[in-house]
């Protein structure tokens, strides 16, 4: 499975919006294939009637697995998909491409008494803080549960709204922003209290899932992770290397937006903790490639010097003058590769082939004319 970073909403740049938006109506189309959006929707209810999801210590579990049921549904429309986060302890306005009831067909509160509910007393920023820092799983559930969980889909929906009904509430998109903060909320409480878990229920199953409990308590072990971004100033690549500010730890994630404007150019992006540059001594960088005059390239190790084991899709180059989408996600095994939504390639080494940490940056083979835009960077939280 590749690596999966679930970002804050308020750092999706403006192509990753229209890209999620465009899926999630892909997955609820009436002719899409099964299972639909409306089919996934349809799980929390079964989960009610008889289920163990809502009234039992198995609420965090299940919703995790809930999340990434439809996350996989949606990398099957397009696979650079992740479901963001909506962190309603900071932002408490509706995100904005989703704020349209009408285009969503949902019925909610009116956003101005979403804002004032959200941002009300007791501040949901204190009552997590609070929660946090609370040691027994059981004490932590109740805690986020009723006063922080339900009380978000009671305001959001108000007295008539999906999201005020268990039963339905997954038939509108902000359910899954929702719980995508409910699920990071647990993961940054799992991070504080490491393998805190009830030993008794480690083993059931999850209602409508081939998994137990046991089987999603580990977010990396999903290839899960959430992500902090940042933003980057646009480049020109000429005929100097490039490397970007920030030291990143693995995982971590770049996302830009890369234009080649003549045939001779070549895109080298990488990853590098000692940068040296080619034909220095022992150059450690992972690096992709992206070129309109030759497709036969994908991820090399030690920056252009070895070729690790890839799979990847249909070959690709770039039309001189248009303007590409990249997403690369690198672990300490693995990277994938993504152009405009569609994987591309998949690259997998030994652990210590790559730096644990380093910087981006964009390597040059020969002089080039390459512009890049809208970069950001994403590291696990």
């Amino acid at each position: 499975m590749a690596i999966r970073f679930r970002k804050n909403q308020k750092d999706l740049t403006p192509n990753e919006w229209a890209t999620f938006v465009a899926t999630v109506k892909a997955a609820k189309a009436p002719n899409a294939n099964a299972p639909t959006y409306a089919d996934i929707a349809a799980y929390h209810l079964s989960s009610w009637h008889g289920g163990i999801a809502h009234r039992y210590p198995e609420f965090f579990p299940w919703h995790r697995e809930y999340l990434l049921v439809l996350e996989s549904r949606l990398q099957k429309v397009n696979p650079s998909v992740t479901i963001p986060y909506w962190d309603w302890t900071k932002e408490t306005d509706v995100p904005a491409p989703l704020n349209d009831e009408t285009e969503w067909g949902v019925t909610r509160n009116p956003l101005a008494t979403i804002k004032s509910l959200l941002a009300g007393a007791p501040s949901l920023g204190g009552l997590v803080s609070t929660d946090l820092a609370l040691t027994d799983y059981e004490d932590f559930l109740n805690a986020i549960n009723g006063p922080v969980h339900g009380r978000v889909h009671v305001q959001i929906g108000g007295p008539n709204g999906e999201m005020s009904n268990v039963e339905i509430s997954p038939r509108d998109v902000l359910f899954w922003l929702h719980h995508g903060n409910i699920d990071k909320i647990w993961y940054d409480w799992q991070i504080k209290h490491p393998g805190v878990f009830p030993s008794n229920l480690l083993e059931s199953p999850l209602t409508k899932f081939p998994k137990k409990n046991k089987d999603v308590l580990d977010s990396s072990s999903l290839d899960v992770y959430y992500g902090v971004s940042s933003a980057q100033p646009d480049q020109t690549i000429t005929d100097k290397y490039i490397w970007l500010p920030d030291l990143v730890s693995l995982p971590s994630e770049i996302n830009y937006d890369v234009t080649c404007h003549n045939e001779s150019d070549e895109f080298l992006p990488c990853f590098s903790k000692n940068k040296v540059q080619w034909g220095g001594s022992n150059p450690d960088a992972l690096s992709w490639y992206l070129s309109p005059h030759r497709d036969d390239f994908t991820f090399r190790t030690n920056l252009f010097g070895t070729f690790p084991k890839v799979t990847r899709g249909a070959k690709i180059k770039a039309v001189v003058g248009q303007e590409y989408n990249i997403k690369c996600t690198i672990g300490e095994t693995s990277a994938s590769y993504y152009v405009n939504g569609q994987l591309y390639a998949t690259a997998t080494y030994s652990a210590g082939t790559i730096p644990g940490d380093g910087n981006f940056g964009f390597a040059v083979y020969n002089p080039e004319n390459i512009s890049v835009r809208n970069i950001s960077i994403t590291t696990a939280t």
